[in-house]
């Protein structure tokens, strides 16, 4: 059984904008497709520094410079591109800086001579999808980190030809919570761009007079710009992002007085993808789970006495959450149907009252929100606790039981049998493909990204 897992473990493991350019004509006031959309900390708009590839110079030169700014960038790899410098990707990974997915071997249109042999042209949806996973799990394997967010190589998202021709976006927004492009002409509008294809315009081979006009473009529009560029050095014949411009640019992003919030891809789109859901939250409310997809198991253990309370403090048996929630979990249901596999939900809405309660008992805030300091956010509908089952509901076992406030049921804990983490690891990777993120100190919590800016529901 534990080999059968473990297969498919490796199967789901990494199931997990289109836009017009930003282009404004002289004397005309700048788009407002933005707004909605409210930047931290008073930040004007959002920057991502991003570098393809996986060359030396990154993690040699690179790091170094953006460490020193406290700058974190993403960094899209392919897998083999990393051996040789291996210990120093492993210290970026450590200091915060975001790993992304670049494909195995780096496809390309056929018309490129050094792509022939892999050719996009001759690719398959299926062999496509299949090389992005094994991209994952060698990440996986070699760093810790599973990617979520890819960059399309040359940035062509297409495979086969003429009549024949797929693209490929839609399998990236399966897996992926976000895709960058390349050579893109404009920064993205965060209300409107699709995550499955946001575009990167190029560091490279640009001095900072050049580069600074379009940040401050970009956040007088209120919009998030990404930078996409290759090897970083002193200088060189093309593709280079350079030393000297790029310090310029941490040195100018880092001061408070120009309003920028730079960080990785995932950060940011994270929490533009928070605000939406804020945003539809207002329209469409809490539902109910059973409405979706009625095939998700259900046991509420704060409706019986069987919880760390010893008491049942839910009257209310239904399981509801925020429309954009639910919604991800009947996705993750129907994948996880397909391998003879399911959810059970243990926890979704929470009143405000029950989260006081449970404050009262455990005021730990590494397993119970603090409810005088921003609360939980199963009060806002946009977390919930779950665990997967087999094909006859009996649950798979997992490191610890529901609510065990013990070290061993946080994501990273070794301090468990190999099939436990095997199956901890296959229900974090299908909730993390629908763009949910894991509560690291609980195995079972997942939530929206950004959730903390919805309000709580009374």
């Amino acid at each position: 059984m534990f080999v059968r897992r473990k297969v498919l473990l490796l199967t789901l493991l990494a199931l997990t904008c289109s836009q017009a350019a930003a282009q404004y004509e002289a004397g005309k006031a700048p788009a407002k497709g933005n707004q909605g959309i409210r930047w931290p900390e008073g930040k004007r708009g959002g920057l991502s520094l991003s570098f393809d590839d996986a060359r030396p110079s990154q993690v040699d030169n690179g790091v170094p410079l953006l460490n020193r700014y406290q700058v974190r960038a993403t960094f899209f790899v392919s897998p083999d591109r990393m051996e040789d410098r291996l210990d120093a990707w492993k210290r970026a990974v450590a200091t915060g800086h975001e790993i992304g997915n670049h494909s195995l071997v780096h496809p390309c249109t056929g018309n490129f001579p050094f792509a022939r042999q892999k050719a996009l042209e001759n690719y398959t949806l299926d062999q496509m999808q299949a090389e992005l996973k094994e991209a994952n799990r060698q990440v996986q394997e070699l760093l810790g980190v599973t990617p979520t967010s890819f960059a399309y190589p040359c940035g062509q998202a297409f495979v086969g030809r003429g009549a024949d021709l797929k693209s490929y976006v839609p399998l990236v927004s399966q897996m992926f919570k976000v895709g960058r492009g390349w050579l893109g002409e404009g920064p993205n509008d965060p209300v409107f761009c699709d995550m499955a294809q946001i575009l990167g315009m190029p560091s490279d081979d640009a001095d900072f007079s050049q580069i600074k006009p379009l940040i401050e473009q970009a956040m007088k529009n209120g919009q998030w710009l990404v930078f996409a560029g290759h090897d970083i050095k002193e200088s060189g014949p093309r593709q280079v992002t350079r030393l000297k411009m790029l310090e310029e640019l941490c040195r100018y992003a880092s001061d408070p007085r120009n309003g920028v919030w730079i960080d990785t891809i995932d950060k940011i789109a994270s929490y533009v993808l928070g605000q939406r859901a804020r945003n539809a939250s207002v329209n469409t409310g809490l539902v109910e789970l059973s409405s979706l997809n009625p095939k998700i198991l259900q046991e509420l253990r704060y409706a019986t006495p069987n919880n760390f309370l010893k008491t049942a403090v839910y009257t209310d048996n239904r399981c509801r959450l925020l429309a954009d929630v639910a919604g991800k979990l009947a996705q993750v249901q129907e994948r996880l149907e397909e391998e003879g596999l399911g959810l059970k939900v243990y926890d979704c809405y929470r009143p405000p009252s029950v989260q006081k309660k449970m404050w009262e008992l455990v005021p730990d805030e590494r397993y119970v929100a603090n409810p005088n300091a921003g609360g939980s956010n199963h009060n806002r509908g946009a977390a919930v606790d779950l665990t997967l089952v087999d094909s006859q509901g009996k649950e798979l076992e997992m490191p610890t039981e529901f609510d065990a406030f013990v070290p061993e049921a946080a994501h990273y804990s070794l301090a468990v049998p190999a099939e436990k983490r095997a199956h901890r690891m296959l229900l974090r990777t299908v909730m993390e493909g629908v763009g949910l993120e894991a509560f690291e100190t609980e195995w079972w919590h997942y939530q929206l990204p950004g959730a903390k800016s919805l309000p709580i529901v009374e």
